[in-house]
């Protein structure tokens, strides 16, 4: 997947992988905000999941799809508590997103995580 050209100054580190997620934090110095990188390969998906504040994502490369739809590059997403999803792609996917605060695991064995949202997130 490509990292567009407008942010690959903002990524001086690499990405951390777990499983067939990978991210990257981008500082963009609003305290609370935290701004990342989600790279999910071919095949994953994020389990069962609520939002603890708001999350803002964009699309910027592959597909994914949720309970609410199919995504493509240029899409945008804005999601709160109001929300659970669990986005799920085929092909893999790169997206920007902007946290106010953690996600909040619904089901299984990933509510282990809730505790530790602030730090994987």
């Amino acid at each position: 997947l490509l990292l567009p050209r407008a942010l690959e100054c903002f990524v001086t580190v690499r990405f951390i992988q777990f499983g067939k997620l990978a991210g990257v934090r981008i500082d963009v110095g609003d305290g609370p905000l935290l701004a990342s990188l989600l790279q999910i390969d071919a095949g994953g998906e994020i389990p069962d999941h609520t939002h603890t504040g708001f999350e803002l994502t964009l699309l910027l490369d592959g597909e994914f799809s949720d309970e609410d739809g199919h995504y493509v590059p240029g899409d945008f997403m804005m999601l709160d508590g109001r929300h659970n999803h669990t986005p799920k792609t085929i092909e893999g996917c790169l997206c920007f997103t902007v946290v106010s605060s953690a996600l909040h695991f619904n089901k299984g064995i990933s509510k282990l995580l809730n505790p530790i949202g602030n730090l994987i997130y």
